[in-house]
């Protein structure tokens, strides 16, 4: 084993001599085998090693046994040590995201606050080749492209690093049984509690009676993308390099001819690019926004726009397509759509043209630029009892019949309202809550592929309505 992670560090180019290391280490067979690994290389490789170790407090006095179980087993190598304790139970709690994201968030966090306070080069990780497969299948179960397909990198941001990425658990159990090194056994790990326990535990052994190597399949499959991604991304670059984009500038413009003579593949990826350049984590950029670009820069006319998440605004000019930030804007009285309903007041009798924004499966921000009006959405686990806000809405998420888009009034528009066994005419809903005709086509209403099922500020349809049962709530907020 110590060969080929040896060979693998040397292919992935993973360490320069010099670097100084952190080994993030949980106590379980796969860290232990990371330290164990590295230590004996850090000569042969010329790198300084530190251990450090994140105490999630989940599970009591045995987290803890395990923390310092972990320090003695450094202390034992000659090591430096460094802990973390963090809640994370009441975080995730806090904060509306699940246990596994906030550990992981919390996690990461710890490691990379190291690397700039020690300092140091590298972030080491426990990752193997058991790792890689049940990523690849979380990811295509979540629908995800190319770049989600590849799985786990053996190196990312220049950073993390993963040494053991090749390495299957046999082989790790069975070198850490000829050192004679111990390790930690998380229950946890068994959970279903966790989807990737459940892909470990149920997915994977099912899909073996139909390819005994199946997880030989998808890490063989995840090297092979990772390496068509990079050519695709180096495509890209050069494209945009050809064309003059700068990414980090105010304003970004795309020639649209120039843009339509690219192959498909391409296009996505500059349209993904720019987006992604616009939102800071390089995350929040889903399908429906780039198709809704696409179609903008394939299908628009002059004048026509887009808004998208991070105040990002889209707009079609006759030789330019423009991206540039957009401002919180409100109609010429002043309010918004939704304190409009709420005062009765009137709006001037022209009427907004037609209107429609994708809206991605999870957080995501919308101006509506006809309108004045923002909508945030927040995909969460979190319950909250006391939930009477007007401006605040939440829908059951797992009820939606996906793409989702906000847009006004259309003829023949038809809504559920709670406790309603069938539907009626938005028409003659708007007409029984006494909503003046010139203010029906400027309130947004959150559609699904089949039906509305918000009308913002003021009802959401039967058909998601939140029940003991939901497990996913899509907070919807007007700010």
């Amino acid at each position: 084993m110590i060969r080929k992670v040896r060979e693998y560090i040397d292919r992935h180019g993973l360490f320069q001599e010099g670097d100084r290391v952190i080994a993030g280490v949980s106590g379980g067979p796969d860290s232990m085998a990371l330290l164990r690994v590295l230590h004996r290389l850090k000569d042969e490789l010329g790198i300084v090693l530190t251990v450090a170790h994140l105490n999630h407090g989940l599970r009591g006095e045995q987290a803890d046994e395990e923390a310092q179980w972990v320090k003695a087993q450094a202390a034992g190598l000659g090591l430096p040590f460094f802990l973390k304790k963090v809640d994370v139970g009441a975080l995730s709690r806090r904060i509306g995201l699940s246990v596994e994201d906030t550990a992981r968030r919390e996690r990461y966090a710890f490691f990379f606050q190291l690397l700039s306070d020690l300092p140091a080069d590298k972030i080491a990780l426990g990752h193997q080749f058991h790792d890689q497969a049940e990523t690849v299948l979380l990811h295509f179960l979540r629908g995800a492209g190319l770049r989600g397909l590849r799985g786990i990198l053996p190196v990312r941001d220049r950073v993390l690093v993963r040494p053991l990425l090749p390495v299957k658990r046999n082989e790790i159990t069975a070198y850490l049984e000829s050192e004679r090194a111990g390790y930690r056994e998380d229950a946890s790990n068994r959970s279903s509690l966790y989807l990737r326990n459940r892909v470990r535990h149920d997915l994977i052994p099912c899909m073996k009676r139909y390819n005994p190597r199946i997880e030989d399949g998808l890490y063989g499959m995840a090297e092979t993308l990772r390496v068509e991604n990079d050519f695709l991304e180096e495509q890209t670059a050069d494209v945009l390099r050809k064309w003059e984009i700068d990414l980090n500038a105010g304003e970004v413009h795309l020639d649209p001819n120039a843009f339509c003579h690219l192959h498909e593949a391409l296009q996505r990826r500059v349209v993904k690019a720019v987006l992604e350049s616009r939102s800071g984590s390089r995350n929040g950029i889903a399908r429906t926004h780039v198709d809704a670009v696409m179609r903008l820069i394939r299908d628009g006319h002059a004048g026509q726009r887009l808004s998208l998440p991070f105040l990002t605004g889209v707009r079609r000019q006759y030789d330019k397509i423009i991206f540039k930030k957009q401002p919180r804007r409100l109609p010429e009285d002043g309010k918004t759509v939704q304190q409009s309903v709420q005062a009765g007041l009137s709006f001037e009798d022209r009427q907004p043209a037609p209107f429609s924004y994708p809206v991605a499966g999870g957080d995501a921000e919308i101006v509506i630029e006809e309108t004045g009006d923002r909508l945030r959405f927040t995909l969460t686990g979190k319950r909250i009892r006391d939930f009477k806000a007007p401006t605040v809405a939440r829908i059951d998420y797992d009820q939606i019949a996906f793409p989702m888009t906000v847009r006004n009034m259309r003829p023949g528009d038809r809504f559920r309202p709670l406790g309603m066994d069938g539907t009626k005419k938005l028409k003659d809903y708007f007409i029984d809550r006494k909503v003046p005709r010139e203010l029906r086509r400027k309130i947004p209403l959150l559609t699904d592929m089949h039906a509305v099922l918000w009308i913002a500020g003021m009802d959401v349809s039967e058909t998601v309505k939140v029940t003991e049962s939901t497990r996913r709530f899509l907070k919807i907020e007007i700010i």
